[in-house]
Protein backbone atom coordinates (compact mmCIF):
# COMPACT_ATOMS: atom_id res chain seq x y z
CA UNK A 1 0.00 0.00 0.00
CA UNK A 2 1.37 3.91 -1.04
CA UNK A 3 1.92 6.04 1.86
CA UNK A 4 -1.00 8.08 1.37
CA UNK A 5 -3.36 5.25 0.12
CA UNK A 6 -4.69 5.25 3.81
CA UNK A 7 -4.87 8.65 5.06
CA UNK A 8 -7.13 9.10 1.15
CA UNK A 9 -9.33 6.17 1.84
CA UNK A 10 -9.81 7.52 5.10
CA UNK A 11 -10.76 10.88 3.71
CA UNK A 12 -13.06 9.42 1.37
CA UNK A 13 -14.97 7.26 3.47
CA UNK A 14 -15.61 10.21 5.90
CA UNK A 15 -16.89 12.02 2.93
CA UNK A 16 -18.98 9.34 1.96
CA UNK A 17 -20.48 8.84 5.43
CA UNK A 18 -20.99 12.89 5.93
CA UNK A 19 -22.90 13.05 3.08
CA UNK A 20 -24.97 10.00 4.18
CA UNK A 21 -25.63 11.22 7.70
CA UNK A 22 -26.75 14.55 5.47
CA UNK A 23 -29.50 12.62 3.64
CA UNK A 24 -30.52 10.98 7.03
CA UNK A 25 -30.61 14.33 8.95
CA UNK A 26 -32.52 16.01 6.24
CA UNK A 27 -35.62 15.53 7.19
CA UNK A 28 -35.01 16.75 10.84
CA UNK A 29 -33.26 20.51 8.98
CA UNK A 30 -30.38 18.85 10.57
CA UNK A 31 -26.34 18.53 9.02
CA UNK A 32 -23.50 16.34 10.06
CA UNK A 33 -21.92 19.04 11.59
CA UNK A 34 -25.09 20.32 13.74
CA UNK A 35 -25.25 16.70 15.01
CA UNK A 36 -21.88 16.33 15.75
CA UNK A 37 -22.65 18.75 18.23
CA UNK A 38 -25.85 17.54 19.70
CA UNK A 39 -24.19 14.28 20.42
CA UNK A 40 -21.36 16.04 21.87
CA UNK A 41 -23.47 18.15 23.83
CA UNK A 42 -25.98 14.67 24.51
CA UNK A 43 -23.07 12.34 25.84
CA UNK A 44 -20.92 14.98 27.46
CA UNK A 45 -23.41 17.62 28.88
CA UNK A 46 -23.25 21.78 28.52
CA UNK A 47 -19.63 22.86 26.76
CA UNK A 48 -18.72 26.29 25.98
CA UNK A 49 -17.86 27.19 22.57
CA UNK A 50 -14.33 26.93 22.61
CA UNK A 51 -13.78 23.19 24.22
CA UNK A 52 -16.68 22.28 21.48
CA UNK A 53 -13.97 24.08 18.87
CA UNK A 54 -11.12 21.78 20.22
CA UNK A 55 -13.04 18.68 20.71
CA UNK A 56 -14.83 18.84 17.23
CA UNK A 57 -10.98 19.99 15.72
CA UNK A 58 -12.86 23.09 14.10
CA UNK A 59 -11.71 27.04 13.29
CA UNK A 60 -13.41 29.38 16.09
CA UNK A 61 -15.94 30.75 12.74
CA UNK A 62 -16.98 27.55 12.07
CA UNK A 63 -18.44 26.90 15.42
CA UNK A 64 -19.67 30.09 15.79
CA UNK A 65 -21.54 29.86 12.69
CA UNK A 66 -22.80 26.35 13.29
CA UNK A 67 -23.94 26.96 16.93
CA UNK A 68 -26.17 30.34 15.71
CA UNK A 69 -27.22 28.46 12.89
CA UNK A 70 -28.23 25.87 15.29
CA UNK A 71 -29.52 28.47 17.94
CA UNK A 72 -32.11 30.51 15.49
CA UNK A 73 -33.80 27.35 14.92
CA UNK A 74 -34.23 25.98 18.74
CA UNK A 75 -32.16 23.08 18.84
CA UNK A 76 -29.06 24.98 21.67
CA UNK A 77 -29.34 27.84 23.57
CA UNK A 78 -26.92 29.69 25.63
CA UNK A 79 -26.71 30.60 29.19
CA UNK A 80 -24.29 32.75 31.11
CA UNK A 81 -20.70 30.87 31.86
CA UNK A 82 -18.97 31.29 35.62
CA UNK A 83 -17.05 34.06 33.84
CA UNK A 84 -19.22 37.21 32.01
CA UNK A 85 -17.18 36.32 28.84
CA UNK A 86 -17.86 32.37 28.76
CA UNK A 87 -21.51 31.34 27.47
CA UNK A 88 -22.59 27.63 27.91
CA UNK A 89 -24.28 25.71 25.41
CA UNK A 90 -27.38 23.64 26.47
CA UNK A 91 -29.60 21.31 24.32
CA UNK A 92 -33.09 22.57 24.72
CA UNK A 93 -35.60 20.92 26.02
CA UNK A 94 -37.48 20.40 22.64
CA UNK A 95 -34.13 18.88 21.00
CA UNK A 96 -33.79 16.34 24.36
CA UNK A 97 -37.36 14.98 23.40
CA UNK A 98 -36.54 15.14 19.65
CA UNK A 99 -33.11 13.35 20.12
CA UNK A 100 -34.02 9.58 21.00
CA UNK A 101 -35.83 9.50 17.25
CA UNK A 102 -32.87 11.37 15.38
CA UNK A 103 -30.26 8.87 16.88
CA UNK A 104 -32.27 6.11 15.86
CA UNK A 105 -32.53 7.47 12.66
CA UNK A 106 -28.42 7.97 12.85
CA UNK A 107 -27.67 4.11 13.85
CA UNK A 108 -30.04 2.90 11.02
CA UNK A 109 -27.84 5.15 8.68
CA UNK A 110 -24.68 3.92 10.56
CA UNK A 111 -26.02 0.10 10.50
CA UNK A 112 -26.54 0.18 7.13
CA UNK A 113 -23.40 2.04 5.98
CA UNK A 114 -21.40 -1.16 7.79
CA UNK A 115 -23.57 -3.77 6.36
CA UNK A 116 -20.67 -5.65 4.53
CA UNK A 117 -18.97 -5.66 7.40
CA UNK A 118 -18.74 -8.57 10.36
CA UNK A 119 -19.88 -8.31 13.82
CA UNK A 120 -15.88 -8.66 14.47
CA UNK A 121 -14.95 -6.24 11.54
CA UNK A 122 -17.00 -3.68 13.27
CA UNK A 123 -15.06 -4.12 16.41
CA UNK A 124 -12.11 -4.53 14.85
CA UNK A 125 -12.36 -0.69 13.33
CA UNK A 126 -14.45 0.65 16.36
CA UNK A 127 -11.44 -0.22 18.42
CA UNK A 128 -8.97 0.64 15.87
CA UNK A 129 -10.39 3.94 15.71
CA UNK A 130 -10.72 4.13 19.37
CA UNK A 131 -7.10 3.77 19.35
CA UNK A 132 -6.50 6.55 16.98
CA UNK A 133 -8.28 9.17 18.62
CA UNK A 134 -6.54 8.45 22.24
CA UNK A 135 -3.23 8.12 20.78
CA UNK A 136 -4.09 11.62 18.55
CA UNK A 137 -5.31 13.66 21.49
CA UNK A 138 -2.74 12.36 23.82
CA UNK A 139 -0.50 14.96 20.84
CA UNK A 140 -2.41 17.65 21.38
Amino acid sequence: MESDQLIHMIHQRSRMLSNTLNDTLAPFGLSHAQYMIMYMLDTGGPATQAHMRKYLQVEAPTITRTIATMERNGWVEKRPGTDRRTQIIHLTSDTKQALPGIKEQVAEAEKRSLDQLSAREREALYSLLQKMTNERSLER
